[in-house]
């Protein structure tokens, strides 16, 4: 893949890499707007980058009807060349590859492109973490408390949880422009848990699987012919599979192959007259990193004792990030009780730290604190951590595996392939 210097190290020496917010993934749907014609104040986007001009002028992306991004979870630039043709159509649209934000994990990741925003503007910086005026650790993606983990348990409880949101989204501009919006998802997902952060409850549609996905967003841009268009369609298919086998696995080339397919069928069964109109885009929130037995830490019963002593709440976690909320003049003790425990196996860094390295726009700094932690444990390559607890697993006919893990900063979790371009171009290179 090209562009290797996209991001720089996180420090000398160190295989972890800071995110790079000059050529991100949060200025994908802003620049999806540019495409539509549409500005929005406060948003960066790609068409001002100059590493992007020319994929946008070449492939003819402005001026758009229709613009239909591709959101694939788990598909870091190391995982992309497992796919068949999607590599090579890649390379003649001039695709570019994108840095991931931090923590590069799903809750953190996709309202930072939906909001045109990185984590420390709109608020929502991890999987489980701490949001101290509902005094508790959520987990943004089902929107519940980790005690009582029940799908949208604090919507249905009648907490407006866009209240925890520092900054609002940006598709209500949609609807003063008049352009349809749909967000496809799978149907188990669609409209709960963090959509109604990103405020697209209304417009999300869930679909069975990804050939059910792409022939809804087939239909609706022939309903809506001659009216602008945004589709976005969420494929989660990889993010599992990458989980459960490994994100390098066979199993992983199959779904990125049923992936590939069902994309270009897509495109080559759109009717010429909006393919002509319609922008594509393809990318992804983070890519996934191998785990490595030998370098699993498991907390037991007295470890988790002995650590709670210097906490206020329990930790959070975001994949193989944690997050400690430390109590008064706690916060020394557990930095070395950490270090000393991951060994070379991670990084234990305070907040300060965090923000000036890897959270560089942040604005309130005492509400960014209270949510990713004092004290964050990013995990080196293909390590991880978790407590005695967490490891328990039903009886089941075989064991069940998990092989792959993000939310760190390896180069693969961090950076992300893109590529964009009119459909009938698309077309005219795999017919």
């Amino acid at each position: 893949m090209p562009e290797k210097n996209i991001v720089e190290p996180l420090f000398e020496g160190l295989d972890l890499f800071c995110p790079n917010y000059n050529q991100n993934i949060f200025m994908t749907i802003p620049t999806a707007f540019r495409m539509l014609g549409i500005n929005v104040k406060d948003r960066k986007t790609l068409i001002e980058n100059k590493n992007c001009k020319s994929l946008f002028e070449d492939n003819d992306c402005l001026d758009a009807e229709n613009v239909i991004n591709v959101i694939v979870d788990s598909m870091g630039t190391q995982q992309f060349p497992l796919a068949s043709k999607l590599p090579r159509i890649y390379e003649k649209l001039n695709g570019i590859v994108l840095s991931s934000i931090f923590p590069t994990i799903t809750s953190a990741a996709i309202p930072s492109i939906h909001f045109g925003l990185p984590p420390e503007r709109h608020g929502v910086l991890g999987h489980k973490i701490l949001f101290p005026q509902l005094g508790t650790v959520v987990d943004t993606l089902k929107m519940a408390s980790i005690n009582a983990p029940s799908y949208d348990l604090l919507y249905k409880s009648g907490i407006d949880v866009k209240l925890l949101l520092l900054e609002r989204g940006i598709y209500k501009v949609l609807e003063e422009e008049n352009v349809i919006h749909a967000e496809l998802l799978p149907w188990e997902i669609a409209g709960t848990g963090l959509s109604h952060l990103l405020e697209t409850e209304k417009v999300s549609l869930g679909y069975s699987d990804i050939i059910d996905g792409f022939s809804q967003a087939k239909r609706i841009l022939e309903k809506y012919r001659g009216s602008k268009t945004l589709i976005n369609i969420y494929v989660g298919l990889l993010d599992s599979v990458s989980h459960v086998y490994g994100p390098y696995s066979e199993e992983y080339k199959y779904a990125i192959d049923h992936l590939e397919k069902t994309f270009l069928n897509f495109i080559r069964r759109l009717d010429d007259s909006i393919a002509g109109k319609s922008v594509v885009t393809m990318f992804s929130d983070h890519g996934q990193d191998e785990l490595e037995m030998e370098k699993k830490i498991t907390l037991g019963e007295e470890e988790i004792k002995e650590v709670s002593m210097f906490l206020r709440f329990p930790p959070g976690r975001s994949g193989r990030v944690l997050h400690f909320y430390v109590g008064e003049d706690c916060l020394q003790d557990l930095v070395d009780w950490l270090t000393r425990k991951v060994g070379t196996n991670g990084l234990v860094l305070t907040f300060n730290e965090i923000k000036s390295r890897l959270l560089p726009e942040t604005r309130d700094a005492d509400t960014i604190r209270s949510r990713i932690g004092d004290v964050i444990l990013i995990m080196k390559r293909g390590a991880e951590m978790k407590t005695e607890k967490e490891e328990e697993e039903k009886v089941e006919i075989i064991e069940k595996t998990f092989l792959g893990s993000h939310g760190s900063l390896t180069f693969n979790e961090i950076t992300v392939p893109y590529f964009a371009s009119n459909i009938n171009k698309v077309k005219e290179l795999i017919n």
